[in-house]
C-alpha cells in the first residue's frame, strides 16, 4: 500500500488575516464526499472511481486503502469509522451501485455487507449512533423509504418496516451530497420533493413529516445536512444548481425538530454539509462556494473565507472534503471573534 505525504500546506485566510483552514496535498484527484474522523487523528474519507483513503496522524500521511470488491468505478458518498482498523465504506447509485462494504484490517482487504436488492433504490447515508449500532436510509422505493438497520457494527442488516417511512407525496427523496442527511441518534432524516422540504422524525406520536422553512418544490432544492446537538437541530441545503443563492439555505429548531426557523442570516450559499463543534459551541457550515460559522445555534451565520471557496461538500470535525480531492483541517481561527 502506498503511503503519501500531506506537504505544502495553504493557508485560507480573511482578508489577509488569521489562516482559517490548513488545505493538505491531497492523495487523489476525485470528488470526495465522504469523511469520518473517529479520533485520535484518525480520518477515513472516500468519493468516486472507488477511491478509500486512511490516515493515521491527522492528515499528514494518508494511505492509499484496497478497493473493494467491484468498486472500481463507484462512488463511495458515505464512511463511517470506528478507529484505525475498522471503517465501512457505502457506495451511491441507482440499483447494484449502492452497496456497503467493510474492513477490520486497516483497509488492506474489504468485505461486501450489504448491496442494493432494489433495482430503482438509490442509498443516500450511512449513520451511527455507537460503533456497533446504525443506519443505511436511502430514496424511496414503491412509496417508501428504505432503512436498514445494524446492531453488530455493520456485518448483518434488517430492512425496517415502521410505517413512518411511506412518503408524505410523490416526489419526495433524499440527497447523497455529504452522507449527512439523516440523524442515526434521533432517526429523523430531511429531503426535497413538493410542497418541501420536510423533516421525518421516526417513532414521533405527533405527524412523521414536518415542513421547514427552506429552499424547496424542486428535485435539486431541500435539506442536504442535518445537525444535532441535545435539542438543538440545524438543517442546511438550498438549490445546489444555485451555488451562490442565500435564500433558504438554513434553518434551525431548539425543541428536537418540532417547531423550526428560518435563519435570520443565512449562509451565503447552497450548503451540502454542517457540522457541531462543542468545544467552541459553534456550527460550521460549507458547500461549493465557501463556509459560513454559527454561534447561536443556526440563526445568523458568518462568513469565513470569503465568496471564492474551496468546493466543500462534507465535513467531519476537524476535517472537510470536496471537489478535485480537496482536504482541509479546520483550524482554532475558524472560531475567532465570537
Amino acid at each position: 500500500m502506498r503511503w503519501l505525504a500531506g506537504v505544502g500546506l495553504v493557508l485560507l485566510a480573511i482578508g489577509g488575516a488569521k489562516a482559517q483552514v490548513d488545505v493538505l496535498d491531497s492523495p487523489t484527484n476525485s470528488s470526495l464526499r465522504g469523511v469520518s474522523s473517529p479520533g485520535a487523528g484518525v480520518a477515513w474519507i472516500s468519493g468516486a472511481d472507488g477511491a478509500v483513503f486512511r490516515s493515521e496522524d491527522g492528515g499528514y500521511l494518508w494511505q492509499t486503502c484496497a478497493v473493494p470488491p467491484g468498486g472500481a468505478h463507484l462512488d463511495f458518498r458515505g464512511i463511517q469509522g470506528m478507529d484505525g482498523s475498522t471503517a465501512l465504506v457505502m457506495a451511491s447509485g441507482k440499483g447494484a451501485l449502492s452497496a456497503v462494504y467493510k474492513t477490520t484490517d486497516g483497509c488492506a482487504s474489504w468485505r461486501l455487507v450489504l448491496k442494493n436488492p432494489d433495482a430503482e433504490g438509490f442509498w443516500d447515508a450511512l449513520a451511527f449512533d455507537s460503533p456497533r449500532h446504525g443506519y443505511l436510509w436511502g430514496d424511496p422505493v414503491d412509496g417508501r423509504f428504505v432503512l436498514y438497520e445494524t446492531s453488530d457494527g455493520g456485518e448483518s442488516w434488517v430492512r425496517s418496516q415502521r410505517a413512518e417511512l411511506k412518503m408524505a407525496a410523490a416526489g419526495i427523496g433524499g440527497f447523497a451530497a455529504s452522507n449527512s442527511g439523516f440523524l442515526a441518534g434521533g432517526l429523523q432524516f430531511g429531503t426535497s420533493g413538493p410542497g418541501g422540504p420536510w423533516l421525518y422524525t421516526l417513532g414521533s406520536s405527533e405527524a412523521p413529516a414536518t415542513r421547514l422553512p427552506m429552499q424547496g418544490g424542486a428535485a435539486s432544492a431541500g435539506v442536504f445536512s442535518l445537525g444535532a446537538h441535545v435539542m438543538v437541530r440545524v438543517a442546511v441545503g438550498g438549490d445546489f444548481q444555485k451555488p451562490e443563492a442565500r435564500t433558504g439555505t438554513a434553518a434551525f429548531s431548539t425543541d428536537g425538530g418540532k417547531h423550526w426557523e428560518a435563519a435570520a442570516v443565512a449562509p451565503h450559499g447552497y450548503r451540502s454539509a454542517v457540522a457541531y463543534d462543542a468545544g467552541h459551541q459553534a456550527w460550521l457550515a460549507a458547500g461549493p462556494n465557501g463556509m459560513d460559522v454559527s454561534f447561536d445555534n443556526g440563526r445568523t451565520w458568518r462568513v469565513v473565507n470569503g465568496p471564492q471557496g474551496m468546493g466543500w461538500n462534507a465535513i467531519s470535525l476537524p476535517f472537510l472534503v470536496g471537489a478535485k480531492g480537496r482536504i482541509g483541517v479546520v483550524r482554532e481561527e475558524m472560531f475567532s471573534g465570537k
